[in-house]
C-alpha cells in the first residue's frame, strides 16, 4: 500500500543487505544537517545511511548497516534506530540524544517539528482486532508524558503528532486477503485528540451510511486540519476541525499532503503518481514514464513541493515535484528510510 512503501521493498533492501555482506562499514557523518531539510537513504556502495536534501545535494552519511530501517523526524533533524536491539534517538550527525523503550509500542510516529514522538503502547495483549493502548509522548530528550488511553476494536496507528497544532490524530486498520489473494485494507476510525489533554475533538467512523462503501485509505495532513479519506466511490476532503468537506474526486487514492496542505499527492488506478491542486481542483502533475508506478509520497517541510517515490521494479527513485508542477529526480536506485507516517500499518 502507499504508506508502507519500504514494506513493499523489503525485499530490494534485503538484496542491499546480502550485497553488503557482514560489513559494518560506517560512512562519514556529516559536519552539519541543521539547516536543510533532507531524506535519508541507503545505496551501494556506500554504507550506513545517506543524506540528501530536497534539491538534491548529498549530505554525507550516518549509521551503519546494522541499525536497521531509520524511522527519521519530517526534517531528517532526528532518527529513531535500533542498534544492537536498543531503541535509540540520534541528531543528524548521528549523536545518540535519549533511548526509547519501544517494547509495548504497537504504533509510534515522529512529532511534525522534531521535539519527539508519539507512541501507542499496549495495556492489553496486542490482538489482531485491537485493544486498550496508552498514548504518549516520548521528547528526544527523554523521559515519557501519557496525553490518554485508547480503546479500538481495530489496530491501531498513529497517523499524526503535531505538537505546535496542538493535535494526535489516531486511525485505525485491518487487512485482510481477498480471492485474488491480494491485501485489502480496510480502516475503522479516525479520532482528533488535543496533543496535551488528551480530549476528543473530532471523532468519525467507517463506514460510513453505506455499509459497502468501506474506506479503504486515510492520508491526514502533518498538522491533523485535513484528511483525505478514500473509499470505491470517491476520495474526500475533509476539514478535521468542522467535518466540512473540501474537495472530492474520483478514481484516486491519497498518499500525501504539501505541507500548507494546498496540494495532494495521489496514485491513479493503475498506481500512477500525480499531483492534484487543492486550490483549483485541477492536476498540476502526472506521471508521464509509462512503466513507473508510486509507493508513496511526503511534503517538504520547508516549502510546498512533495517527494514521490516512484519504481520501475526494486528500488525507488525519488522524484520531487513542485507547485506548479515541474519534476526533479534528486536520487535513483534507493531504499529510503521511514519518512511518512504510517495510517494503516497495523493492517500488515
Amino acid at each position: 500500500m502507499t504508506t508502507t512503501f519500504n514494506r513493499l521493498n523489503a525485499a530490494a533492501f534485503a538484496l542491499i543487505l546480502g550485497m553488503a555482506g557482514c560489513e559494518t562499514t560506517t560512512a562519514p557523518a556529516p559536519s552539519n544537517l541543521a539547516a536543510p531539510p533532507v531524506v535519508y537513504f541507503q545505496r551501494l556502495p556506500i554504507h550506513g545511511w545517506q543524506a540528501v536534501d530536497w534539491k538534491g545535494i548529498l549530505h554525507g552519511s550516518i549509521g551503519s548497516d546494522h541499525v536497521g530501517i531509520p524511522y527519521q523526524s519530517p526534517d531528517g533533524s532526528r532518527l529513531a534506530w535500533s542498534s544492537e536491539g536498543v531503541w535509540q534517538v540520534v541528531d543528524s550527525n548521528g549523536k545518540v540524544l535519549s533511548q526509547l523503550d519501544l517494547s509495548k509500542s504497537r504504533s509510534f510516529t515522529w512529532a511534525d517539528d522534531s521535539s519527539g514522538l508519539c507512541v501507542l503502547n499496549a495495556i492489553t495483549d496486542n490482538p489482531p482486532n485491537g485493544g486498550s493502548y496508552q498514548l504518549d509522548f516520548d521528547p528526544v530528550t527523554g523521559g515519557s508524558r501519557t496525553i490518554a488511553s485508547v480503546a479500538t476494536s481495530k489496530g491501531p496507528n498513529v497517523a499524526v503528532c503535531s505538537p505546535s497544532a496542538g493535535r494526535v490524530v489516531i486511525t485505525t486498520a485491518s487487512g485482510s486477503k481477498d480471492a485474488l489473494s491480494m491485501m485489502r485494507i480496510t480502516f475503522g476510525m479516525l479520532s482528533v485528540m488535543d496533543f496535551r489533554t488528551g480530549t476528543v475533538r473530532f471523532d468519525r467512523r467507517f463506514p460510513i451510511e453505506d455499509p459497502s462503501n468501506q474506506v479503504s485509505a486515510v492520508i491526514v495532513s502533518h498538522d491533523g486540519a485535513l484528511a483525505a479519506i478514500a473509499t470505491p466511490m470517491q476520495t474526500t476532503v475533509l476539514s478535521l476541525t468542522d467535518g466540512a468537506v473540501v474537495y472530492h474526486t474520483t478514481g484516486l487514492t491519497p498518499t500525501a499532503f504539501s505541507w500548507d496542505s494546498k496540494q495532494l499527492a495521489a496514485e491513479t488506478l493503475g498506481n500512477r503518481g500525480e499531483v492534484l491542486s487543492l486550490t483549483t481542483g485541477e492536476a498540476v502533475w502526472r506521471d508521464a514514464v509509462t512503466n513507473r508506478v508510486a509507493q508513496g509520497a511526503v511534503p517538504d517541510p520547508a516549502g510546498s513541493d512533495l517527494m514521490l517515490f516512484e519504481t520501475t521494479g526494486g528500488l525507488n527513485d525519488l522524484l520531487v515535484v513542485s507547485p506548479a508542477g515541474v519534476e526533479r529526480t534528486i536520487a535513483k536506485g534507493v531504499f529510503p528510510s521511514q519518512v511518512a507516517p504510517c495510517s494503516n500499518c497495523s493492517a500488515f
